[in-house]
């Protein structure tokens, strides 16, 4: 008889999808950031965000011939974990490197942003690759105490997997509204990949998956997964498309910018 990670045992008192926010605040936060310059990025955060201001662009390597800008889409695994000390847990390599350096730079930043700010919520969005980072991040800043854990909203866009079922685990109790975002047959976050949910090593991701399994127009339907591994969302998908990852809420992510983000 085969048994799940306890971990993966469906759970019912999660946080609710809220595809309102999804939609109107973390889509245009995320894509803002494929634009190529902080006024361009402004502009996207104007048509949609009174308020909300660029402070400061980061750059880092990736650690596999490219750099992570904001946008960070492209794609590269080492396969091998290496320990996060701030979390005191492993990832895969490239999302180390590419966190620590980006940590280093923007940790005070954070905190300095977050004293000033009359808001009260700490928002974390990205998309594919900067997904993983995104995730990353958002555990960083509870373990830190820039806010409560209460106040972080993480919301990812076709991330791929970063960790194993330790950081799954810590993840979902320093973050609790978190919510990792499908299109579709989108298959990057079937990377790295995992044989069966049924497996207690390896890649593993963290809750909670909404899946729209057929497509993100206006009023489509979608289906937040009970576990963080779960045979009856996206993993169920055999038909697997790249196309779907470059689209998100029907909006091209690397080129909404040129239009401002405007619906």
């Amino acid at each position: 008889m085969r048994t799940q990670h306890a971990f993966n045992c469906p759970k019912t008192d999660g946080p609710e999808y809220d595809e309102t926010f999804a939609r109107s605040i973390a889509l245009p936060l995320m894509a803002a950031a494929a634009a190529p310059s902080a006024e361009a990025r402004q502009d996207c955060l104007d048509s949609n965000l009174i308020g909300v201001k660029v402070l400061k662009n980061y750059t880092v390597p990736c650690n596999f011939d490219r750099t992570l800008d904001p946008y960070g889409a492209t794609l590269g695994f080492a396969n091998k974990m290496t320990l996060i000390d701030k979390l005191g847990v492993s990832v895969d390599d490239h999302y180390q490197v590419a966190f620590t350096a980006l940590w280093q730079q923007m940790e005070t930043d954070i905190k300095k942003a977050k004293e000033i700010s009359s808001s009260p919520e700490i928002w974390v969005v990205g998309h594919s690759y900067g997904g993983g980072i995104a995730s990353i991040f958002a555990a960083a800043i509870a373990s830190s105490e820039i806010g409560p854990s209460i106040s972080i909203k993480l919301v990812t866009f076709g991330q791929p997997r970063m960790s194993d079922i330790t950081f799954a685990q810590q993840h979902d109790t320093l973050v609790p509204y978190s919510f990792r975002i499908i299109n579709k047959n989108d298959v990057i976050p079937t990377l790295l990949p995992k044989k069966d949910i049924f497996a207690k090593k390896g890649p593993f991701h963290h809750r909670y998956e909404v899946w729209y399994p057929d497509g993100m127009a206006e009023n489509s339907t979608y289906k937040v997964g009970k576990m963080a591994e779960d045979g009856a969302a996206s993993n169920s998908v055999l038909n697997l498309s790249p196309t779907d990852h470059l689209y998100m809420f029907e909006k091209e992510i690397s080129t909404w910018w040129k239009k401002k983000c405007k619906k």
